[in-house]
């Protein structure tokens, strides 16, 4: 399946999210996702759509220097931890979920994946209400 379809999709998903016609609420992630795993989930969010579940989340998890480097060489390895510094690193992923909350597929992360969990993060937390009300007081 070709880059541009999944592009497509993500882009029609933040389109829909933008103008109110899917909508997300934060939840907790399924210990299907967290267990077995060093990543936390600090933004976690579900959508339904079509009949299907979608999961839109932040995962942060720590990258050694040499983990890095490797991922920059698009090789992949199973590295052992060393005792140089790590590093945190925050990806933004979109997943459509099996009925047991276990990610059935993931989307590649991407500046549009980026831009939908900031869109749902802004619409889920209330701050145009509150800078709608803020903007309203005479003070």
């Amino acid at each position: 399946m070709s880059d541009d379809k999944f592009q497509e999709a993500v882009l029609k998903i933040l389109k829909l999210t933008h103008f109110g016609d899917l909508s997300w609420t934060k939840a907790t992630p399924s210990k299907k996702l967290t267990e077995g795993t060093d990543s936390t989930f600090p933004l976690y969010f579900e959508a339904e759509y079509l009949g299907r579940k979608l999961g839109l989340f932040q995962e942060r998890r720590r990258r050694t220097p040499t983990e890095v480097y490797i991922a920059k060489q698009t090789v992949a390895l199973t590295l052992v931890p060393t005792d140089v510094e790590s590093k945190w690193v925050e990806i933004p992923r979109l997943a459509l979920l099996d009925d047991d909350g276990a990610v059935a597929y993931s989307f590649a992360s991407s500046r549009e994946v980026r831009d939908l969990l900031e869109t749902v993060r802004y619409r889920t937390s209330g701050v145009d209400q509150f800078l709608d009300e803020l903007l309203k007081t005479e003070n």
